[in-house]
């Protein structure tokens, strides 16, 4: 008699498949941020719009963002808090491996 899995299994897999996606992409800006001084400076020049400087970072970012983490990245420049993608990442230590 084969066994059942039980439906948060199932919740959990959805959960980690759409999670890994949002955390491969975080990373990829958090690995372009740390590697390339000029885009660290030209993300936290206030001057530019933040639409510019999204552009320029998903540039430097290997194979781009999806839609939404695109808006969510978006977000963090508009508000002058780029920089908490690494907090971010940390925040979910337990489910990343490699941060």
């Amino acid at each position: 008699m084969s066994r059942q899995a039980e439906p948060q299994h199932y919740a959990k897999a959805i959960y980690d498949l759409a999670l890994e996606t949002w955390i491969r992409q975080l990373t990829a800006v958090q690995t372009a941020m740390r590697d390339d001084a000029g885009l660290r400076s030209a993300l936290a020049d206030a001057e530019t719009a933040a639409s510019h400087r999204l552009q320029r970072l998903e540039r430097a970012v290997p194979g781009g963002l999806d839609a939404e983490v695109h808006k969510f990245v978006g977000t963090l420049l508009e508000a002058g808090q780029i920089d908490q993608v690494e907090a971010i990442l940390n925040r979910e230590a337990g489910t990343i491996v490699g941060t």
